[in-house]
Order: structure tokens, then sequence, then C-alpha cells
């Protein structure tokens, strides 16, 4: 019998690579004297072959360190029937599957948060639909052992991308988890969930009596469903599935959030012993939750902007009307027999023109219902910034003529399409069951999942989304892809209202507003996103700790135009910063003066997180970091404390600030 045994091993073997899935499952032969089956020798003889509840998966070698596993599906393909619906435990699969490539990305507005690659200049530049319905895969990066097995028990990273719900892919160089694995000796997991249209989508014709499928966050869910799976299946690929941390960062940090004060999640895993994540890793978030009838409006204008491409209204107001004529079951016909292509590309046409950086910029702002959360002697500070910001927009829109208001923004603005999109997609809907009514009302209250948290921001945020509507989208793809960086004159040539002749005179204007709008909104964000996340769980909680990223060391003019914006801080906490690393959303950033300074820094950072994935505490408990500071717990909004991640050109700066 082990001499059959052993034969079936290598024919096994043999079978290996002839496709996307190979083998049969009539090979678990077992040997009678210790119930192992051959598989089983197989498996255990070669670290790239690993069992999971629905099939066996090989995967690859992907550098000296690391072994990856790439494209594993956590869900059934959403499509069909399962298109706006809670998403589904995969089929099994018998034989092999072979994991060794990156599956589709899902459907979306072509950008650099989704394929930052010159490959797709074109698609980027013209707002072209890109990836597929069929996108709920994950990828898995391991480092290995000295000789060469899998690890046990590590500590695994989880990451949810960000991209404003609109946007975004786990299959970007920015976020390969292979350096990350390899330097916090950790299992490193990332993975797709629908974004746009096919994952925040609510109408009450689609409505089918389950919460899940009628909430309208199908996003949120795909995350859910992929921590389920990773919660099953990592101890197989040497993780520890009691030790998973969560992390995301901007619409990412958001969903994660959102899961944290989600009652569905409350109640249905935690409250019954099923943790699904430890911890949590925050980066520049916060939440910004719409209501059902903001939700069914938006619903209304995508398929509004379908009729009018379709040629069957003349507009989008005759289209409303013909909406609202029509009974619940030809809304539902309507919507699921619609091409999901084409619903982008009639939101796209339709809702380009209404990009407006300013009207995107008010609405960011927080209400008079979320200030009013807050402590009595914050509110005046916060609510005198919002008053600041809404002056100052206001201020602009008041003194400055509309036609060279609009000529601040170009036409073809690198923004253009996505701004367009966020002003008809939201990002997730308070539905009150998978996303709570108010969710830092759950969070003030104490009623949220209480696990240690890392939560920050950069010091410039509000300069991504500036830099984005203000450049016309070939300087942005030039500078994006390291191709020609163009001087601030060059800049400011490009948004200049006024004629050139008064450029001495009237150029510091726009270099003045854009430090001012940067800064103020900068200061809204972390006052929100994070002071105001931390202080309400610190109430309840000892183990938050706050960050601030302010990491600034472009070549110039970017460290001006930049600096520390949104998303800079991602390639650190990957350790994709080296040479090529994280090619190419951050290469215009990466010089060889200041390498040996973002190489410290990130190495830090990643000392940081890895010590938080296994204690639960960022500091030093162990005595790891060396001459590193020990990263305190924060208090609360007044005597508050957070660490600051900084860099010259040649080293790390880290210091614990009140500021």
């Amino acid at each position: 019998m082990a001499v059959v045994a052993v034969f079936l091993c290598a024919l096994f073997i043999a079978s290996v690579g002839g496709g996307a899935i190979v083998g049969a499952v009539h090979w678990f032969s077992v040997l009678p004297s210790t119930g192992t089956t051959a598989i089983d020798l197989q498996v255990k003889s070669d670290p790239l072959l690993v069992k999971t509840s629905y099939g066996l998966v090989h995967g690859k070698v992907w550098d000296t360190y690391t072994y990856a596993w790439l494209g594993i599906p956590y869900a059934k393909p959403p499509v069909g029937e399962l298109r706006w619906k809670a998403p589904q435990n995969p089929e099994p699969w018998s034989g092999v599957l072979e994991a060794t490539s990156f599956s589709d990305i899902p459907m979306q507005i072509a950008s650099i948060m989704c394929v930052a690659d010159e490959s797709y200049e074109d698609e980027i530049a013209s707002g072209a639909v890109i990836g597929s319905e069929d996108c709920l895969y994950l990828n898995i990066w391991v480092p290995k052992t000295k000789d060469g097995k899998l690890p046990s028990n590590l500590p695994v990273f989880v990451w949810v991308y960000g991209g404003a719900d609109i946007s975004g892919s786990s299959s970007m160089p920015l976020y390969y988890g292979a350096n990350l694995a390899r330097k916090a000796n950790a299992v490193v997991v990332t993975f797709n969930y629908r974004v746009g249209i096919e994952g925040w989508f609510y109408h009450p014709a689609l409505k089918t009596g389950d919460p899940l499928n009628d909430s309208g966050n199908y996003g949120l869910l795909d995350i859910v469903k992929a921590l389920e799976w990773v919660k099953n299946n990592i101890k197989n690929f040497g993780g520890n599935p009691d030790m998973i941390t969560l992390a995301g960062e901007s619409a990412g940090a958001m969903n994660i959030l959102a899961l944290i004060t989600s009652p569905y999640v409350k109640q249905q895993y935690f409250d019954r012993g099923v943790k699904l994540f430890h911890r949590a890793i925050l980066e520049s978030g916060g939440i910004m939750a719409a209501s059902l009838e903001k939700a069914e409006q938006s619903a209304n204008l995508i398929l509004a902007s379908l009729l009018v491409k379709k040629g069957s209204a003349s507009s989008i107001n005759d289209a409303l009307n013909i909406i609202a004529g029509m009974s619940q079951d030809e809304i539902k016909s309507l919507l699921r027999n619609a091409d999901m292509k084409e619903l982008y590309e009639a939101v796209r046409d339709c809702s380009g023109a209404q990009a407006d950086l300013l009207s995107l910029m008010s609405g960011l702002l927080p209400s008079d219902l979320l200030i009013g959360l807050l402590p009595s002697n914050i509110q005046p500070v916060v609510s005198d910034l919002v008053s600041q910001m809404n002056d100052l927009i206001a201020a602009i829109m008041s003194l400055v003529p509309p036609e060279l208001l609009s000529s601040l923004i170009p036409e073809d603005s690198a923004g253009k399409y996505l701004m367009g999109l966020m002003n008809v997609v939201s990002m997730t809907y308070a539905d009150g069951y998978v996303v709570a009514e108010n969710p830092y009302v759950r969070l003030r209250d104490g009623n949220y999942i209480k696990v240690p948290v890392i939560i920050g921001s950069c010091e410039e945020e509000f300069k991504f989304f500036l830099s984005m509507g203000l450049s016309d989208m070939a300087s942005y793809l030039n500078t994006t892809f390291g191709r020609y960086i163009p001087s601030l004159s060059e800049y400011l040539e490009a948004m200049r209202p006024w004629p050139e002749e008064l450029a001495p005179f009237l150029d510091w204007l726009l270099l003045v507003g854009y430090d001012l709008i940067s800064t103020i909104g900068t200061k809204l964000w972390e006052a929100v996103g994070t002071d105001l996340v931390a202080t309400f769980m610190s109430k309840y909680q000892a183990n938050v700790y706050v960050f601030r990223f302010c990491w600034n060391q472009e070549p110039e003019p970017l460290d001006f135009l930049l600096g520390a914006c949104h998303s800079i801080d991602v390639p650190f906490v990957f350790g994709n910063v080296g040479d090529g690393k994280g090619f190419p959303y951050c290469n215009f950033a990466w010089t060889s003066e200041n390498k040996p300074g973002r190489v410290a820094l990130s190495n830090a950072i990643i000392a940081y997180i890895s010590n938080f994935m296994r204690n639960g505490n960022p500091g030093d408990p162990d005595g790891l970091l060396g001459s590193l500071p020990f990263w305190s717990n924060y208090k609360d909004l007044i005597g508050y404390e957070r660490i600051i991640f900084d860099a010259t050109d040649l080293k790390a700066v880290i210091y614990m600030s009140d500021q």
C-alpha cells in the first residue's frame, strides 16, 4: 500500500501545472497504518501546496525570502442573480488550483488608484471602464523558514485598500506584501472587494427581505467574507487565526471603522465569540455614511444616466421623470438586466461635468450633528475650523468670477472622472444593520467592537485631492510615472486664471490659497477622522495609539504640492520604499538623496507594527526597537499624545508629541 501511495504522490506531482485546476480528489488514498493520505504527504513535502476549506491551492516562489498565493477565490463570483447581494462561499473544487497570478480587478473607472501602470495610461486618461464583476479573490505572502518550509503561528496582517470606495485593487505593486511579510515576520493578506456601483448600491426595487442583501453595502460585506475565509484557512499557510490585524487606509480605514461599529458584525460574530480580527490599524480614516434616502437618489441618478445613454431620455431630469412613473418591478428588471460596464459609462459621461472641487470639499466637512457629539470644550474649536473653511470657500466663490473659478480646474482635470463619480456614489449607506445609523454615537456610547487600535493621518492630507483636481491629466500622469516633473512656475501657469502679465502680482494668491485650504482641510480630517475616534475609544479602552505621518522629502516642487499628502504613508507600511518598489505610484517621490531616510523610517514603522500585531501594543515591550521611542497610548483630546513619523534625507525622525 505504501508503494501505491508513493506512486500516487508522483502522479500528483507530475500533474500540477497543467492548467488553472488540475488533479482529482480520488487521489486521497489512505495509508492504513497511520491514517495519512497520499495528498497529506505531498502537502507536507511541498510548502507551496496548501489545503483550504474549498480545495488545494498551489502557490509560487515570490522571491528569495517569500512564498505567495495569488488569486484564491474567497466567494462565489457576484454575477447574475448574485449581483447586488451579500457574497456567498465559493464552490469547492477538485484537484489543485494554481494560485500563481492575480485575478481581475473589480470593475471601475481606470485611475492611478487601481492600475498605476503606464500600460493603462490611455485608459486612465479617457476614464475607460476596466475590470470585472468576477473579482472576489485574495492574495497571501508568507516568509519562508530557513529550511524553506512554511512557518507556523505567525501574526496575520490583512489589508483593505483605499480609493473612496469607487476605485482600488489588491494587485497594485503598492500593496505587494513580500517586504512586509519578511520584515515583520508575518503572513500578509490582500484581497479585492467590490467598489463603486458594484459595491455600494441601494434601491427599494431590489429588496429581497434579507437585511444583508438589502443593505446596499456589498463591498463591506465582501470584507467580512474575506475575513471569514482568513479565519478558517490561514493556519494552513502558517498564520495564527487568533492574531489577525485588520489594516486599511482612506476608504479602507473607513470601512474597518464601519465594521467596528457595525451592529451586524458585533452581534453575529464577536458577541458569539467569533473574532474576525484582533487588532485594527486605521490610516486616514473616519466614517462617512449616507442615508438610505440619499442612496435611493444615487441609484435613481445612475439609472437616469443609463436611460440618457440609451437614448430613452433627452436629459437627466427627463429620465428622472420617466423613472418616477415606473413600477418597482420595471425598475428591478432594468437594473438586473443592465450591463455593469454600460452603467459605469453612463454615470461617467453624465457626471464628469458635475465634478466640482469646492463643492466636494464642502461636502467633506463635519455636520452640526457630528460636531454636537464632541466634548463640549472641543466643539467651539472644530466649529471654528468648519466656519473658516466655509468662509474661505464662500469668499473664493464670491470674489472670483465664475469663468475664472472654472478655469482653475482644467477641463481635462486628473480628478475629473473620480470626482464626478464621488458626486453620485456614496461610500457607505447607513441601513441600521450592516452600517450603524450613526457610527460615531456607537463609539461615544461604547457600543462597538473593542480591539487594540492604531489610528492616525498625514500632515498634509488635502494636498492629494487639490493636486489631482487642479492638475491636467497629462501633467499628472507624467509626474506619476516619473517621466517629467514640472517646475512650480509650470504648475502655476496651468492653474493661473488671470493674464500672464499679472502673474508677478497675483500668483502668490494661488500658493497661499492652496496651502491654506490644505491646512484647514487637513486639521478637520485629523480632528474628526482621528482625534474624535481616539477620544471616544479611549474612554473604554487604554490600547489606543495615535500617529501623524509627516514625511515630505519629495523633490521640488512636489514637496510643496504634495508633501505629506493622503496615502503617501502606505508604501512605508508595506516596506515598498526601495528602488522601484511600489512602482509607479510613488516613484515620483523617491530620489537617491532621500532613500536612506525613507528606508529607515519604513523599517521603524514596520517594527512598531510587528510589535502591535503580536502584543496589541506598538511600544517597545520586548526591547525590539533599540533607540526608537516608546509609543505611548492616547489619553484624551486634552493632553493627548501621538507619535510623529518623519525623516530627513538621511535618517528617521520619530518622537512623541502633544500637538
